[in-house]
């Protein structure tokens, strides 16, 4: 970015200790973080031993993988090496994972850590008190994060009553000694670093006396309660109201306006960078938010938005034909990346299909999502004992990997797997080649799991089928390749390489994505579309309003929003 602003400016002039700034969607505030966290530099201890790792350092913290390689990025384009190597850019997990791993013993850890999927802690729990944990399961982020719930002051109007909470705190602890570890445990092991050992506290201050908080609105308790016991002499907390997703990971409005209330400045960016070559629609977007947030702002509605109206009485089976005209329509004006979102997880799935068996191939899912099925179906594969189970259980993978994969298709392979190996009887010439590579692993045993679910991919592309390249995909293929004939192994093999996946930040490359509008935070795409503007997906309240404002956000230059004919979100007002 290279156009002045003067609100960056005056955020970087600034003295104050405590400063929050409220940061709009394409204002350029990564570009920020990175200047200003060069320009805090001066006011760090000098270091013992010049040009070296020692010393103190300005933290730039934000959340995801993404937000972390576009910061760095930002980064090292701005700041001089000397410089740069006095900036640390890290997420939270990052952060906490860093300090577990190395203080695990500490900690009462075993010294190999595995980190296992959101389903395994579940059903962990649910050995406890099958009914309270089904009902727990519906209160948003409670059992993934329980481990927090060992610290009475991360407790909430959420947690259970004391018996409940401490038998399954127990199982928890049973987990974390055995070395199995969800993400969400790593903040609750980092606190308990800092209560036991005030030491390593007393580091992590001298270490980070300057903390830049990067989309501080989407803050856990335990996150904000990180920053603030670290107590830094400056902090800066970049954060962005209407972009607050109520329910995730426990964020709350009410933890930004304490903020707000103890900073020393706070600023506002208002200069639309991200539209620089499409001025009328920073405008207009900035307009939105004004008129959404309650505030008159005059801006008419840019050409390259539109509404497509739908019947309502299809119900939501109504959105897939008009959402593959406006993909189409969007890659036919020039647009290179192209989303697709909705409201829920469900919706994106029966699009995503949908797209597929159009031929619209839309890519693959990537981060937490993906990691978390993948996880799941290796802890599943290690849980079972003969090739007959194994053929069903990579069948329905299959199944689920394969957007496009018929059911018709799917139900004959099933019926097809007999205990003693599979039959060929009569089989469909697109069962033919799936069931011989089965077969393979009826006749040579489980060992060689890997390479054939690579013959059963290779042979659904060959049929025309779209394989997308997933991060699961990708651990089976470089698994089989290096297979060492023992299925224990490659299990190990393949969990590694899907961990470390989730730990890089997905790849920018072109192409169509189909996506909930909260996974679409962080991203950019030439088009948007958003699929079911319906009251049901977008109501008039505060989620609703903001969920709608994000999705709007994440477009560089064309919208189409597709809305029914009656039932749809009364936010089109404001468009």
């Amino acid at each position: 970015m290279s156009r002045h602003d003067p609100d960056h400016d005056a955020v970087c002039a600034s003295s104050a200790a405590r400063r929050v700034v409220v940061a709009p969607p394409g204002t350029g505030k990564t570009h920020l973080a990175a200047r200003l966290a060069g320009s805090l530099i001066p006011h760090l201890p000098s270091p013992p031993v010049p040009d070296t790792t020692v010393g103190a350092r300005v933290l730039l913290l934000t959340f995801s993988n993404q937000a972390t390689a576009q910061l760095a990025r930002a980064a090292a384009q701005q700041l001089s090496g000397g410089v740069r190597r006095r900036v640390v850019v890290s997420n939270y997990h990052s952060l906490f994972w860093t300090a577990v791993r190395a203080h695990r013993t500490a900690l009462g850890l075993p010294p190999e850590l595995e980190v296992v999927s959101a389903k395994r802690r579940l059903q962990a729990l649910t050995a406890v008190d099958p009914t309270a944990v089904k009902r727990l399961n519906k209160l948003p982020g409670l059992l993934d994060a329980f481990a927090e719930q060992r610290f009475p002051v991360f407790r909430d109007d959420r947690t259970p009553d004391a018996s409940l909470t401490a038998r399954l705190l127990a199982a928890v602890e049973a987990e974390h000694k055995a070395g199995r570890l969800v993400f969400d445990d790593f903040g609750a092991l980092f606190w308990q670093l800092l209560d036991h050992f005030p030491a390593l506290e007393a580091a992590y201050r001298a270490r980070y006396p300057i903390i830049v908080a990067d989309e501080h609105q989407d803050a856990s308790a335990l996150q904000d309660a990180v920053i603030r016991r670290l107590n830094p002499a400056t902090l800066v907390v970049l954060a962005d109201p209407m972009q607050l997703i109520h329910g995730f990971r426990g964020a709350r409005a009410e933890r930004l306006d304490a903020h707000l209330q103890d900073c020393d400045a706070q600023f506002t960016l208002c200069t639309p960078h991200r539209w620089h070559d499409h001025q009328h629609a920073g405008e207009w977007l900035l307009a939105v938010r004004e008129r959404l947030d309650g505030r008159a702002a005059p801006a008419a509605r840019l050409g390259g938005a539109q509404i497509t109206r739908r019947p309502a009485k299809y119900g939501t089976s109504g959105m897939l034909a008009p959402t593959k005209y406006a993909v189409s329509a969007a890659f036919n004006a020039g647009h290179k990346r192209v989303a697709v979102l909705t409201r829920n997880n469900a919706d994106a799935g029966r699009i995503r299909s949908y797209l597929t068996r159009e031929g619209c191939h839309p890519r693959a899912r990537t981060g937490g999502t993906d990691f978390e099925d993948a996880r799941a179906h290796l802890e599943d594969l290690a849980t079972l004992s003969g090739p007959h189970d194994m053929a069903h259980h990579l069948a329905t993978a299959v199944a689920e990997i394969v957007p496009d994969f018929p059911n018709g298709l799917a139900k004959q392979i099933e019926k097809r797997l007999k205990p003693d190996g599979v039959d060929l009887k009569r089989c469909s010439p697109d069962a033919e080649p799936i069931l011989n590579a089965l077969n393979v692993l009826y006749r040579d045993g489980t060992a060689v799991y890997f390479p054939v679910f690579v013959q059963v991919l290779d042979a659904c592309e060959k049929a025309g089928h779209h394989v997308p390249p997933s991060d699961m995909v990708r651990a089976i293929r470089d698994t089989a390749t290096t297979t060492t004939g023992c299925l224990d192994t490659d299990i190990v093999a393949a969990s590694g390489r899907l961990r470390a996946a989730a730990q890089r930040p997905p790849r920018e490359v072109d192409g169509l994505y189909v996506m909930t509008a909260h996974q679409s935070k962080g991203k950019e795409f030439d088009a948007v579309i958003i699929a079911d503007a319906t009251h049901r997906s977008y109501p008039e309240d505060l989620e609703g309003r903001n969920l709608f404002y994000v999705a709007l956000t994440r477009g560089r230059s064309m919208w189409t929003i597709i809305a029914t004919d009656t039932d749809h979100t009364p936010l089109l007002r404001h468009l």
